[in-house]
């Protein structure tokens, strides 16, 4: 009976521990990284197709090459920090239960370790892919 009870007791821990977690929106992420690479490469045709292809991150390559100098000069070689909104395993859960999309339509992605900081925004776009609607260096 002792067992049990602990059991019991250790899943609903876990249980609470899981829900209060942090999601990592992996794909996101992953998008943000690849574009910073390519960037970084100077691949900016490659860069490009990993983008909304308008507003903020320009229309054409040559766009996306223009708004890149001023805002990715020297903060290129961070890694992935941290994303923001927060958003926990038990509120994609409820999501998922109500029915409703579980990622959030937007995810900043921000970068450490280069020389400055670097926020990526990443949106989810038709199709259920993540693409790149724009990007920034700021202070910390």
């Amino acid at each position: 009976m002792y067992v049990a009870s602990a059991l019991a007791a250790s899943l609903l821990a876990f249980a609470v521990w899981w829900l209060k977690s942090e999601h990592t929106p992996t794909m996101a992420i992953q998008v943000a990284q690849t574009f910073l690479e390519r960037m970084e490469a100077r691949q900016f045709e490659q860069a490009f197709e990993l983008t909304v292809k308008r507003g903020y991150v320009g229309r054409t390559p040559d766009e996306l090459r223009a708004i890149s100098i001023s805002d990715l000069a020297s903060c290129l070689s961070g890694r992935p920090a941290y994303t923001h909104p927060f958003q926990s395993n038990g509120n994609r859960l409820r999501r998922f239960i109500a029915g409703r999309e579980m990622d959030m339509p937007e995810v900043i992605v921000e970068f450490a370790g280069g020389s400055c900081l670097l926020s990526v925004f990443v949106r989810k776009t038709s199709g259920n892919t993540w693409r790149v609607s724009r990007f920034a260096s700021h202070a910390g």
